[in-house]
C-alpha cells in the first residue's frame, strides 16, 4: 500500500457578519472579473444558522463556501503532488498566502483549522483491511466475525491546539457515461476505481485565545502536518498493515 493526500480543507472562523455579502462584495467582484472564479448564490432561509453557506466561489485551485461566521476552502490536489506531502504542503501554503491577502483584510479573524485526508489505496483485488485494523486499535471480542465497516475517531488537546484523528475505509467511483446522461448514480463494483484506508487529520485552534494573526496561526498548524503524515502508520499502530 502507498500513501497519498486525497483532500485538504482550510477553515477560517470569523466574527459573525450578517452583511458578509456586502463586506466581501468588492473582493468577490474583482475575483469574478479576473475570470478565474465563478460565483454561485445560494437560496438560504433568512433564519438559517450562521454556518450555512450563503454563496460559493469556484476556481481551478479551490472551492470556497462563504458563511456568516466562517470561510471554508476545499483544495484540489494535483495528481503529481498527492504522493509527496512536502510538495503538497508547500503548494497549499502558497495558496493560503494568496487567500490571506485577498480575504483577511475585510473580515475579523477568530480561529482557523486544517483537515487532511491521507489515503492508503488497496492493491488490485486486495482484501479489506478493516478486520486487521479493528484488532490493532481495539480489544473488543468480535467472535471471529469479519469487520465490514469501521469509523474510529479520537481527539486530543495539544497545548494551544486540538487534533482529531479518524480512521475509516473509503471508496472512489467513476461515473459511467450512461449514468451521467440519465442522471442516475449507482455505486457498485462495476464503477469502483479505488478502495483503501483513509486517515483523517483535523487540526484547529478553536477557541483562539492568543489573538495571533491568521497567517501565523495557520502556518503553525501546517508545520505540524508533515511529521504527522510521515509517522501516521506508526503512530496509529498500523505500521504492518499500511506499509
Amino acid at each position: 500500500m502507498y500513501q497519498k493526500i486525497g483532500f485538504i480543507q482550510l477553515a477560517i472562523g470569523i466574527a459573525i457578519d450578517d452583511n458578509i455579502i456586502l463586506t466581501l462584495g468588492s473582493t468577490i467582484k474583482e475575483l469574478e472579473k479576473s475570470g478565474k472564479f465563478t460565483i454561485q448564490n445560494l437560496s438560504v432561509p433568512i433564519n438559517a444558522p450562521p454556518n450555512v453557506p450563503r454563496f460559493v466561489l469556484n476556481s481551478k485551485e479551490y472551492v470556497i463556501n462563504i458563511s456568516l461566521d466562517r470561510l471554508d476552502f476545499y483544495f484540489s490536489i494535483p495528481d503529481h503532488m498527492a504522493q509527496h506531502p512536502i510538495t503538497t504542503i508547500k503548494y497549499i501554503s502558497k495558496l493560503i498566502e494568496e487567500i490571506n491577502q485577498i480575504f483577511l483584510s475585510s473580515i475579523v479573524y477568530k480561529w482557523c483549522g486544517i483537515v487532511m485526508k491521507v489515503n492508503y489505496p488497496y492493491k488490485d483485488n486486495q482484501d479489506s483491511k478493516l478486520t486487521n485494523i479493528f484488532d490493532s486499535i481495539t480489544s473488543i471480542d468480535r467472535n471471529n466475525d469479519d469487520v465490514v465497516s469501521l469509523t474510529f475517531n479520537f481527539g486530543v488537546k495539544k497545548g494551544w491546539y486540538f487534533k482529531t484523528i479518524g480512521i475509516a475505509e473509503y471508496q472512489s467511483h467513476v461515473l459511467l457515461g450512461e449514468q451521467m446522461k440519465n442522471q442516475q448514480i449507482h455505486l457498485d463494483d462495476e464503477n469502483l476505481s479505488e478502495r483503501g484506508i483513509e486517515i483523517t487529520l483535523d487540526y484547529n485552534n478553536k477557541p483562539n485565545v492568543k489573538n495571533n494573526s491568521f497567517i501565523i496561526d495557520i502556518m503553525k498548524l501546517l508545520n505540524l502536518t508533515i511529521p504527522d503524515i510521515n509517522n501516521l502508520p506508526k503512530n496509529t499502530n498500523l505500521l504492518e498493515i499500511l506499509t
